[in-house]
């Protein structure tokens, strides 16, 4: 399959932004772990531990539907274009 310049633009914007949001991922969890030492130390509540997590798991799951990475239906659609095009051949 041959990709014009632009196609190929989108591509490499969609797999930086799965990139970033592995790392803020991993970060999430061991900022939860540090958490959760803190808390079993005694130096964190109960009610800020459940918040901060709560939180942490929103911003795992928010993290690839922010910023400037192209949505999944146009990725969708060039390569539905893709695949059209060469079934005509």
């Amino acid at each position: 399959m041959e990709f014009t310049q632009r196609e190929v633009q989108i591509i490499k914007r969609a797999e930086r932004r799965i990139k970033q949001a592995a790392v803020v991922r991993v970060l999430a969890i061991l900022f939860l772990l540090a958490q959760i030492a803190l808390f079993f130390l005694g130096q964190l509540g109960s009610d800020a531990l459940a918040l901060s997590a709560f939180a942490l798991v929103l911003l795992a799951v928010l993290v690839p539907q922010l910023g400037g990475a192209p949505r999944y239906e146009q990725l969708v659609s060039l390569l539905a274009s893709k695949l059209h095009g060469s079934e005509r051949r």
